[in-house]
């Protein structure tokens, strides 16, 4: 979805595309986390929601620096 709003020419359609991928991820995940705190009620592994949140943050700067990447190009 990057990399067809890149290659369009218009900035704005590049940094709208960026911004939705990272939010729909971002709700993904959220979503996620919510219904594995719904399902285990009394049983929440905290140290698997730190772990993924960090795995989450992880992705994000190694998309957006990717991302940044091929804009330069």
């Amino acid at each position: 979805m990057q990399k067809k709003a890149l290659e369009s020419g218009n900035p704005h359609a590049f940094v709208r595309s960026v911004m939705g991928g990272i939010l729909l991820k971002m709700i993904l995940f959220l979503g996620m986390v919510v219904s594995y705190a719904i399902a285990f009620r009394n049983r929440i592994n905290q140290a698997l929601v730190i772990a993924s949140i960090l795995l989450y943050l992880c992705y994000l700067i190694s998309e957006v620096a990717y991302l940044m990447k091929l804009n330069k190009k």
